[in-house]
């Protein structure tokens, strides 16, 4: 029989006493494995942990934060606690600020942080709310931007706007906290609606201005075409006048040019006969002249 059977039965009887003992020995081995369970924990590649000795911080060297892999603590004694030392991301919603001409703007904000290995020791003991601490200087450096900008100007310059707010965010909790956070971003924001509305009446009034510009620029063109168009026929009809003037003159140059020509060659004294021979078409003189005067008219018509 074996030895199980030897405590739960007693001269073949049985035996209370044994089976109480089995559950001792059970809730024992439990025991045992929740303590070893309880003392072995593991800290990830990007994670760094501090122990804690009944709530109070026991790390106070460099050396002595827990690095990543697998680590043992007394159990209900000692704890650890993990911070990350990679870069995590934070989102806040809903933030409400003011533009410079008191436009209530709600808006999505994002940042990304770390807290540096060598910075842990000091956050744990110096500012164990540090990441509170943080997000409130985020939203307070954003507060203050805002506030430099009329609506408008937000809309256009976020970009720019959230990059003034990472460099001011960043220099800030380096010195207090000796925490890294970059690029700070408003991801969404929303105007009130009475200014959404009144944007909306400037624009198309903006666009009705524009509109009315262009016509007015429209009809200048048109009235500058007409002009440029009755200047062009002006000078046509002004080069044609000039033309035949030109013509006239020039014909006029050059017979008094040839008439000196002329002149030079016959002497002057014969110019007279030349006109005439130039002029005269082959006719006999109508009349004779002399001591009196003959009519030639019958002799003319009788001239085979």
């Amino acid at each position: 029989m074996s030895m199980y059977k030897e405590k739960l039965f007693d001269d073949g009887g049985f035996n209370p006493g044994g089976l109480k003992k089995i559950f001792t020995y059970l809730a024992g081995g439990l025991a045992g494995l929740s303590v070893i369970m309880g003392s072995a924990y593991s800290v990830d590649e990007t994670q760094r942990g501090l122990e804690y000795q009944m709530g109070k911080l026991v790390t106070t060297n460099q050396n002595d934060i827990v690095k990543p892999g697998l680590n043992f603590k007394i159990p209900f004694v000692q704890s650890v606690k993990k911070f990350p030392v990679s870069f995590q991301q934070m989102n806040l919603q809903d933030v409400q600020t003011y533009t410079k001409d008191n436009q209530v703007i709600t808006a999505n904000l994002s940042y990304l942080y770390r807290a540096p290995e060598s910075s842990l020791i000091r956050l744990a003991r110096e500012n164990p709310d540090w990441e509170a601490k943080m997000q409130t200087a985020v939203i307070d450096s954003v507060k203050g931007a805002l506030g430099q900008y009329d609506a408008t100007a937000v809309a256009l310059n976020r970009n720019a706007i959230m990059a003034a707010v990472t460099k001011q965010v960043s220099n800030k909790v380096r010195g207090l906290y000796g925490i890294e956070v970059r690029d700070v971003q408003m991801t969404n924001f929303d105007f009130s609606d009475a200014f959404e509305k009144g944007v909306e009446r400037a624009s198309q009034a903006k666009n009705d201005q524009i509109r009315k510009r262009t016509e007015l620029e429209n009809a200048r063109i048109d009235a500058q075409k007409k002009v440029v168009d009755a200047t062009a026929t002006a000078d046509a009809s002004r080069l044609s006048t000039d033309a035949e003037a030109y013509k006239s003159r020039t014909i006029k140059e050059a017979e008094a040019d040839g008439f000196k020509v002329i002149s030079a060659a016959i002497g002057q004294q014969n110019m007279k006969d030349y006109l005439y021979t130039q002029k005269w078409k082959g006719n006999v003189p109508a009349v004779q002249g002399g001591n009196s005067i003959t009519d030639l008219r019958g002799i003319t018509a009788l001239t085979p």
